[in-house]
């Protein structure tokens, strides 16, 4: 009885292996073919060359209402700022350590209508308003800023706007 269970197990291993190897791959074949896919160029931002060329970016991020798109730029320790059809508009921030101004620009965010920059070198966050004007810097006394990943920024702000 017992070896009788034996060639059973082993004939029916050998026929998951021989569908494995024989009859998955024409079952496959037979699929549809993948969709072939496109890639059409929708909005240009910044030249190759020149002044609005781009440089090392550590973000991107759109508006609430998809008008704006800014840039960080970490070289160059400010946010580029381009309208929806790619125009370069005034630039926010500079390379600094005065209020809205960056050493270490690293991630922007939204909260609420007010866009906020996290200088992971300086560990601060500092806020604008969309068209740029700086509103507050704040510190954020914290070991983890400069390793921030997108779910933990902020760190340390409360909803009343402090740190």
């Amino acid at each position: 009885m017992q070896t009788t269970r034996k060639k059973g197990m082993l004939l029916f291993c050998l026929f998951c292996l021989f569908c494995l190897l024989y009859a998955a791959p024409a079952m496959l074949s037979a699929q549809a073919q993948p969709s072939r896919w496109t890639l059409v160029e929708d909005l240009r931002i910044g030249d190759q060359d020149g002044p609005r060329s781009l440089t090392q970016i550590s973000d991107i991020l759109a508006s609430p209402d998809g008008r704006t798109v800014y840039v960080a730029q970490p070289q160059e320790g400010r946010i580029r700022v381009f309208d929806s059809r790619g125009r370069a508009l005034p630039s926010i921030g500079r390379r600094g350590s005065g209020p809205g101004e960056f050493q270490g620009l690293a991630f922007l965010g939204w909260r609420g209508d007010t866009l906020y920059a996290v200088d992971a070198t300086q560990y601060r966050l500092s806020f604008f308003r969309p068209a740029g004007q700086h509103v507050q810097t704040l510190r954020v006394v914290s070991p983890n800023l400069s390793r921030a990943l997108r779910p933990g920024v902020p760190v340390g702000l409360l909803a009343g706007g402090t740190g």
